[in-house]
């Protein structure tokens, strides 16, 4: 029985994206296979495995002072209540994220901290991992943990990288971020430099990326996104499309959104974009200036599989804003996977220079357009021929089974890391 010791900030969960990825990816494993050490606040998901061991910024900093009585969380009753309670302190905290003088008082305290480490390595003996599985963020302190168990144990780890924190050019950054970013990379480099190393990116991208940067092409695979099919295959229902945006609308999506809207609206006055999920306060007026977006607010998840079952286009959008488009090259967004697994015909309005455009061009699976020109030709195509829509619907399931299936993608990951444990022994 492979035992697989998982170490990421956020907790395995059907509350956040990196919970949600890394639950999917390692589906095939039962519950007694894994064990995961978390720094997140979040409340665990249960049903991926019982053997939690939860250290928080905030429980390490008492640890300074307080002699808690750090032990493993093996059921829901056994989460200490202050963990899960307050979550305002830790959206506090994470606002600061971009201040680098407390990232490095951070990564001291968390370096200096001892008081938890007896009972996670008490945790750790009795698990017996095979092999480790480490979500790669931007943490130091969570770097050399992984080492430090992969040394003593002389078992493989697999790093899974979703995100650039470690593709950062040092030549545009300055005084503490720059030395910040730099300590980074040199301990990313050293991960690098284990002898049992295999590495997972959730697209081509970002592997082409990675490897540039660090000019080594270590032991890799790509596995994107998984999903679970839960929509019927397509059939028009509507006498009117029916175009549909759900998810996160930071990092600019608005300002796309509303362009969206306005190609609609050139296009045919009867065309709406209805909109769920929770708009930045800052931008909801932004949606004053277009009258054909319903604002939705945020739905269950039972919710949100009604809404795809009865939507003729899932719209997808990226900000083209030029201070914000260089950030998320590398995202390769969840929704993605969400929407290809729908059967839904899918519009993407992106700049081109990303992973996932990069991805969505490349698959011929969805309408794409990187231009205002290019949105109106796709909308004004869609109202003249009608059956694009049943066409690009049966595209995106055939991509969402390649890429997307969650049990295919589950069962390749069990078969890797087994593997990898053999080569071991």
């Amino acid at each position: 029985m492979p035992k697989v010791l998982v170490l990421a900030y956020n907790a395995f969960s059907d509350t956040n994206a990196n919970g949600k990825t890394i639950k999917s990816l390692l589906s095939s494993f039962n519950k007694d296979e894994i064990a995961q050490f978390y720094c997140g606040a979040e409340r665990p998901d249960w049903s991926v495995t019982e053997n939690y061991f939860q250290v928080t910024d905030v429980m390490m900093l008492k640890s300074f002072y307080k002699n808690m009585n750090y032990t493993p969380i093996k059921s829901a009753s056994a989460v200490p209540e202050s963990n899960t309670n307050k979550p305002s302190r830790y959206v506090k905290l994470r606002k600061h994220n971009y201040n680098f003088a407390l990232r490095f008082i951070r990564e001291i305290l968390w370096k200096f901290s001892y008081r938890w480490r007896k009972g996670f390595k008490k945790w750790v003996i009795d698990f017996e991992p095979d092999v480790i599985f480490y979500m790669v963020g931007d943490s130091v302190f969570m770097d050399k943990l992984v080492l430090s168990v992969a040394s003593k144990y002389n078992i493989p780890v697999v790093l899974y990288n979703c995100e650039a924190y470690r593709i950062v050019n040092l030549k545009e950054r300055k005084g503490l971020e720059y030395l910040y970013y730099r300590r980074s990379e040199n301990s990313y480099r050293k991960l690098l430099s284990y002898s049992k190393l295999h590495v997972v990116y959730n697209s081509n991208y970002l592997k082409n990326g990675y490897e540039s940067f660090y000019q080594l092409k270590p032991n890799s695979s790509v596995f994107y996104t998984p999903y679970i099919f839960e929509n019927s295959e397509y059939t028009r229902m509507n006498p009117s499309t029916n175009f549909v945006y759900f998810g996160n609308m930071g990092v600019g999506r608005v300002d796309s959104l509303v362009e969206f809207a306005k190609a609609l609206q050139k296009v045919d006055s009867n065309y709406i974009l209805t909109v769920y999920g929770s708009v930045p306060k800052d931008e909801v007026h932004k949606f004053e200036s277009v009258k054909n977006v319903k604002l939705m607010g945020v739905v269950t998840s039972n919710e949100l599989r009604d809404i795809k079952e009865t939507a003729d286009v899932l719209v997808h959008v990226e900000s083209f804003n030029p201070l914000i488009m260089p950030k998320l090259r590398y995202a390769f967004s969840t929704k993605i996977a969400q929407y290809l697994c729908a059967g839904r015909c899918v519009i993407s309005y992106a700049p081109k220079d990303m992973a996932s455009s990069e991805y969505l061009i490349q698959s011929k699976s969805v309408l794409f357009a990187s231009t205002c020109f290019q949105l109106d030709q796709i909308l004004n195509d869609i109202r003249m021929n009608p059956d694009t829509l049943k066409i690009y619907a049966d595209r995106a399931l055939e991509q969402a089974r390649e890429n997307h299936n969650e049990s295919l993608i589950g069962g390749k990951l069990y078969t890797m890391l087994n593997k990898l444990i053999q080569e071991n022994l």
